[in-house]
Order: C-alpha cells, then sequence, then structure tokens
C-alpha cells in the first residue's frame, strides 16, 4: 500500500529511522553545520564556549563591559573622555 496523498504528522506513531529522513534535517545529539542564511527568532542560547559568531555585533542587548575586548575607536566615546594620547587641559568648574 503506498500513500496517495500527504501523510500529517499527527497521524504517525511510532519511530522515525534516521535513514528515512532528508539530509537537512538537525539533530539533537549531535554536531550541526549549518551553510547559507540561517534566521533564528526567539531567544538563541549558546552556551558552549566554543560557540563563535560572525557579524558586526549590531543588535547585542545587556553586554557587560568585562565581556569586551579589543579596541574602542575614540568616535564612540563621549565628547568629555579625556585621552592618554592627546594634550588635554582640566579646568575646575
Amino acid at each position: 500500500m503506498f500513500l496517495t496523498a500527504p501523510l500529517q504528522g499527527t497521524n504517525i506513531t511510532g519511530t522515525i529511522s534516521v535513514t528515512n529522513l532528508p539530509p537537512n534535517v538537525a539533530f539533537l545529539n549531535s554536531n550541526q553545520t549549518f551553510t547559507g542564511a540561517n534566521t533564528f527568532s526567539g531567544t538563541v542560547t549558546a552556551t558552549n564556549s566554543a560557540n563563535v559568531f560572525a557579524g558586526d555585533g549590531a543588535g547585542l542587548k545587556n553586554l557587560g563591559a568585562t565581556n569586551l575586548t579589543g579596541t574602542l575607536p575614540d568616535a564612540r566615546l563621549s565628547s568629555n573622555v579625556a585621552f592618554l594620547n592627546t594634550n588635554a587641559n582640566f579646568q575646575r568648574m
């Protein structure tokens, strides 16, 4: 007997063998490599220190300064910040 129409997932019972799944199915118990554009909605939690993300970091929120590394361009600082590499004239107000 063969199906002649799509089978609804609610009508499936038991276990489907991995060999019967398409190659682009993500498994919870193995390493995954995703290619192309991937979009995630909702909260994404990555707790493994080996996780690597690429991009400009736009949209990051609640990131503490202790988690930052590298150099911050002077242009990103407030105008009332004293720079170590320039002559500063401090006046009492």
